[in-house]
């Protein structure tokens, strides 16, 4: 497995599967020889030292994963907000006639983030909010105090703080609203920069450093996550914040400012506590930065052989990662002026001393060592564990069971995810795992999860022999194994049972980290085991998308006459039927009332259904009741927050309204569920390139195509955006693939591209469809866009609106540079006010350096 490319602030699941071996082999020589065994296999590689002595400062080898597991957690030190809690209402409600709360923006381990309008001033700001955990222990006088101080920075690489307080009992603090993104995302996307781009990041951060050290004001948490890259310039935001709320803590008797740094970039005397911390901290925090910016990781020699990197600036980074504060640099004036040296001075092909980094090696072991026992005593709230199932394997040799084998991991997750303390990710894309014979600790890592659930199932005589095996990433073991002989009809108590075995493993191996609900964990939902089979054959349909949707609505309806009161196939009837206007071009109107029917008649029987108000959410904007179904999904979302298709579908519908920034931050989160999903992927792309985002567009779209290259979303969203960024070969490639009865925009590439043959005689295709699909006269409108023809084109979309509702909008976002030539138009402005849209506008690309 291959060490990831950049620095990582958390020590994940993945980091520790590839550290492991490694640390096994230092515990495997003599107590008195690891650390030659360590430097041997570090060389140069300071960052790597570090982090393996971390765990083998002990006499005693068994102590290992106990020791893994306290580290482990003292890095998750996130501290989690009540989820019962509106804050977004808190905030608006203490802050009324200050500030109008927009939206949140996200957040990380300390704060989370809101967009407002400032009332008085009329200008944009974030309101950064501690959580109440931390708010507990803060004296709410000194942490004002210590943010005025911040406050009074006013240089151009720093966001200013403008002013702080408490509401609703969370401490907050505003800060100017920064259009960019933040240097982690540009690192996450790109890895190592190129040359100048990344001095001229050093030299924005070292003005910045300046600046304030020479106002006594320290950082304390200088790494790419509070670094904003804004029109070509780096700014640091949150100068002062981490040092302010710790010195606030520490005068109440808690832990003192050097906890609130990240570890990754803390320097030695953060990590060990040290009460003396000036400046100079920051300059090591800097050195890491600057390092992970021109190699693109945190590990190796900045200098290898034909590298570009002028050895004056490897020299000056390393003079900055010095343990001792003393050998540092000791101003940042001093590395503004070593950064022009450097670059003055000619660049040449070295390689750096193994003597001199040996040297600052042994140095790194020195502070690692020192530092252990801060770590291991640490406490912190751990992160949920990330629980991943494939579906199990069918053995027996009918394959007209393959339904009851896909389906078997499906039901536990849904008796898992109510346990507390795991996660559920990859639940959708772990089908592309089906039957794979493929190495479990690469199927974890693809999925993002620490636990993988697999099994075998077969039906011998009547009876269901099942076998289940759960494996640990981290550990690289299969902590349980069982199986179960059940009565073939009894599906569900089987699923059931391997549901409590797994909580009570959890819980046991896990501690408190895990909430087990009082009643236990349940999963069908239905006692009817002909009603549970055809629940589990219309969910295997409905994955097919297809005709699949069809015969999945069919199928539910089904299960729903055997067991009337089977809340789940409610629900799943109800999101089936939001599918059909885009796979069988069925018209809304005639699926949106037994939508909202289905999935009231769910949310009656069990209100704990986010799939229930998901399709109410979809139903309500395919009438353009937009307010309502943003109401729906988020309450979909508090109660299932892992669900990666629900956010996907809120994100597509934000990019109908417009609003692209939500929509990026829906999808991106959904990602992190559902690492490898095709679908969110597309729409990412999409979301990157309507941002103006242009990079990211093209790195995300490649993404797509490597994951699904036939797939629909790629064929509808990655077409567009390889217009927009006038890669038409890719576009024409893309919409060769033949599409069924889906909804397509091929017609409208195919225009656009100069073929209008081929788009003219897609469209009559769809024209003598019986029935007819309800997209073909938005269809028809985004030909006669492409020929230029605006009058022809609105007709036919004030036709498509007649007839199909507010579902046009649908068909090609309203932000898509296809409307452009009618965007001012008084005709489609009428057209918007019918779907209840205001005007969206088009942004202006922010980036583009591939052609």
């Amino acid at each position: 497995m291959t060490y990831s490319s950049s620095r990582r602030e958390r020590l994940t699941p993945e980091r520790w599967a590839e550290i492991a071996p490694l640390i096994d082999s230092v515990l495997d020589a003599p107590v008195d020889q690891r650390h030659a065994r360590v430097a041997s296999i570090c060389g140069d590689d300071i960052a790597l030292a570090a982090e393996l002595m971390r765990f083998v400062n002990d006499d005693d080898a068994s102590a290992f994963f106990a020791h893994a597991e306290r580290e482990r957690q003292s890095l998750f030190r996130d501290r989690l907000f009540d989820t019962t809690v509106d804050l977004s209402r808190v905030l608006q409600r203490a802050l009324d006639g200050i500030y109008v709360i927009d939206r949140e923006l996200g957040g990380g381990g300390m704060s989370r983030v809101f967009s407002a309008d400032e009332v008085a001033l009329g200008r944009k700001v974030v309101i950064k909010v501690l959580p109440a955990e931390l708010a507990e222990g803060v004296n709410t006088e000194r942490l004002g105090h210590e943010i005025r101080l911040a406050a009074s920075l006013q240089q151009a690489n720093i966001v200013p703080v403008i002013s702080a307080g408490s509401a609703g009992g969370f401490p907050y603090y505003t800060m100017p609203l920064v259009e960019g993104r933040s240097l982690r995302d540009r690192l996450s996307l790109s890895g190592a920069l190129p040359l100048n781009e990344a001095v001229s990041i050093m030299r924005d951060v070292a003005r910045a450093l300046a600046y304030a050290h020479d106002r006594g004001v320290v950082h304390c948490d200088i790494k790419p996550g509070n670094i904003l890259l804004s029109d070509r310039t780096a700014v640091v935001t949150d100068f002062g914040i981490a040092r302010a709320v710790g010195v606030a803590r520490d005068d109440n008797g808690d832990a003192p400012s050097t906890t609130m740094a990240t570890p990754a970039y803390a320097a030695p005397e953060q990590i060990l506590h040290a009460h003396d911390i000036d400046h100079r901290a920051d300059i090591y925090s800097f050195g890491c930065v600057a390092w992970e910016i021109l190699a693109g990781r945190s590990r190796g020699s900045l200098t290898q052989p034909g590298s570009k990197i002028p050895p004056a600036i490897a020299r000056l980074i390393t003079k900055c990662l010095e343990p001792n504060p003393d050998q540092r640099p000791q101003t940042a004036t001093e590395i503004l002026g070593m950064l022009e040296d450097a670059l003055a001075e000619p660049a040449r092909k070295t390689v750096l001393s193994r003597t001199n980094a040996a040297a600052v090696t042994i140095a790194a072991l020195a502070i690692a060592t020192a530092a252990f026992s801060y770590y291991k005593s640490v406490k912190v709230n751990a992160q949920p564990l990330s629980f991943a199932a494939i579906p199990f394997m069918n053995t027996a040799r009918d394959t007209s069971l393959d339904y009851r084998s896909d389906g078997m991991g499906d039901e536990i997750l849904n008796g898992i995810s109510k346990v507390g303390g795991v996660q559920i990710v990859g639940r959708t894309t772990a089908f592309r795992y089906r039957n794979a014979n493929r190495d479990l600790l690469e199927i974890e890592r693809a999925l993002g999860a620490r636990l993988l659930l697999t099994g075998t199932l077969r039906e011998n005589e009547g009876k269901l022999i099942v076998s289940a095996q759960l494996n640990d990433s981290i550990s690289r073991a299969e902590i349980w194994a069982e199986s179960f002989t059940h009565d073939a009809a009894s599906f569900g108590s089987v699923t059931n049972e391997i549901v409590q075995r797994v909580a009570g493993v959890l819980r046991e191996r896990f501690g408190s980290r895990i909430v087990v609900p009082r009643g236990g964990v349940m999963t069908s939902g239905t006692s009817n085991a002909a009603a549970l089979d055809w629940y589990l054959i219309g969910q295997s349909q409905v994955r097919r998308r297809g005709s699949g949707i069809k015969q999945g609505i069919a199928s539910f309806q089904r299960a729903i006459d055997l067991d009337t009161g089977y809340a789940r196939a409610h629900a799943a009837l109800a999101m089936a039927l939001t599918l059909d206007p885009f796979f069988n071009g069925t018209p809304a109107k005639n699926v949106t009332a037994r939508i909202i029917s289905e999935a009231t008649r769910a949310l009656e029987l069990d209100s704990s259904l986010a799939d229930a108000h998901a399709a109410l959410g979809s139903a309500h904007a395919y009438e353009g009741r937009w307010e309502s179904s943003d109401g729906e999904m988020r309450h979909a979302l508090a109660l299932d927050p892992y669900n990666a298709m629900i956010r996907q579908t809120f994100g597509r519908q934000l990019i109908i309204q417009g609003r692209t920034d939500e929509a990026l931050s829906e999808l991106q989160r959904a990602r992190s569920v559902e690492p490898t999903s095709p679908l969110i992927s597309a729409w990412l792309a999409y979301a990157f390139f309507l941002a103006g985002r242009m990079d990211s567009a093209i790195v995300e779209s490649e993404r797509t195509i490597a994951l699904d290259p036939v797939g629909l979303p790629t064929t509808n969203l990655i077409s567009l955006v390889s217009l927009g960024l006038n890669r038409r070969n890719v576009a024409r490639e893309l919409v060769k693939v033949p599409v069924d009865r889906g909804m397509t925009n091929a017609a409208y590439i195919y225009a656009t591209l100069g073929d209008l043959q081929t788009a003219n005689r897609i469209n009559l295709e769809m024209e003598r469809r019986n029935p007819q699909p309800w997209f073909i006269h938005v269809s028809k409108a985004s030909v006669l866009l492409a020929e230029g023809d605006s009058a022809a084109a609105l007709t036919a979309l004030e036709r498509s609106a007649r007839d199909s509702g507010t579902l046009w909008v649908f068909f090609i976002p309203l932000a898509d540079p296809a409307f452009d030539q009618i965007r001012d138009s008084r005709r489609f402005a009428a057209l918007l006010r019918s779907a209840n849209l205001s005007t969206i506008t088009r942004r202006r690309p922010i980036e583009l350096k591939t052609p």
